[in-house]
């Protein structure tokens, strides 16, 4: 009780209204194993520029991540980890709403038991999920990132997981997308929720990409909380959100710790020099370590970089309450 008294002071306003206690993150929801680990979205809250000119969807956008940490000064090594993804200049590459809006189709798809990857639902369900105003605004965001989700042309070198698969068979070159297809109906911002909620069947779907509707099929699914991704996002530190999603995976025992070099390489952080990667994880690592304003919510109980330079490590301690789990595993 004297703890939790302590806990209750620490988090009251300036004007005396206490808070919430904190309390640890609820995985009620799932996400694909291979998703939370790979670089596939990038390190930004906004949707990117204005779609440019249909013609131009012929010039291809690649970005090459080395999962190593390894710089283009390094030769590539034979088995080296590294992931190849190719976006057309209209749409351009999907940020970290694209990250949520694919967490909220698996979710939907766990929902069905996971019986086909063509999944019914509509616009003003995925802003429902995703905590965005019902509005034209919304739906053109929406669009664009599912847009760019669908034209990215995804290679994994030694780095795609099939779960039950030997090692060997899953690190071969894989290539995936992460949306085969998706069509939506013209929708008013005021529409209510039981005209969205359509038969499958309907022209409203999004459909997952083969390798991502398999693996979830297959188990290769971790719990996740949904609210808290929303809750982070309106904070606008995209690494925050990418942080938890990918550490999330990572939450099997009290404490973790990984090189940063490697672990930027993950998020992706362009810029692999090791102060300039503490620049950006130490505010995305403190919104993981505060409690959420209306939540409570908290998902780590500490952190601390350990070594210099390139030996540089992060060392986080997951935030357990009273000896509660730190996992709720998702059914």
């Amino acid at each position: 009780m004297k703890r939790q008294a302590q806990a209750q002071l620490a988090l009251s306003t300036s004007e005396g209204t206490p808070l919430p206690l904190p309390t640890h993150v609820v995985e009620d929801a799932v996400a694909e194993g291979n998703v939370l680990e790979l670089p596939l979205f990038r390190l930004s809250q906004h949707p990117g520029k204005a779609p440019a000119d249909p013609q131009t969807a012929l010039n291809r956008l690649i970005h090459v991540y080395r999962l190593d940490g390894r710089t283009d000064q390094d030769a590539q090594l034979k088995n080296e980890r590294r992931i190849e993804i190719t976006a057309n200049q209209r749409w351009g590459f999907p940020t970290m709403l694209g990250l949520r809006i694919l967490v909220a189709v698996m979710e939907r798809s766990q929902q069905m038991g996971f019986s086909s990857p063509k999944i019914p639902i509509s616009r003003w369900e995925l802003c429902d999920l995703l905590n965005l105003d019902k509005c034209g605004k919304s739906y053109t965001l929406l669009n664009h990132q599912i847009a760019a989700m669908k034209a990215l042309t995804i290679i994994c070198h030694n780095c795609w997981h099939r779960k039950g698969a030997p090692k060997a068979s899953s690190d071969k070159q894989q290539s995936i997308s992460l949306i085969a297809d998706f069509a939506f109906e013209q929708e008013g911002g005021a529409q209510p929720s039981s005209q969205t909620q359509l038969a499958f069947g309907t022209p409203q779907h999004i459909t997952l990409g083969d390798a991502i509707y398999q693996s979830l099929s297959a188990g290769y699914r971790l719990g996740i909380d949904r609210s808290y991704l929303n809750d982070l996002a309106r904070f606008d530190n995209a690494a925050a959100v990418r942080l938890y999603a990918y550490l999330s995976k990572k939450d099997t025992r009290e404490m973790y710790t990984e090189n940063i070099i490697k672990l930027a390489s993950k998020l992706p952080h362009s810029d692999l020099r090791p102060t300039k990667i503490k620049k950006t994880l130490e505010p995305a690592l403190r919104r993981l370590t505060d409690p959420l304003p209306h939540s409570g919510k908290r998902f780590l109980e500490s952190f601390v970089f350990e070594g210099t330079g390139s030996d540089t490590r992060l060392v986080v301690r997951y935030f357990s309450p009273d000896g509660a789990p730190r996992r709720l595993k998702a059914l």
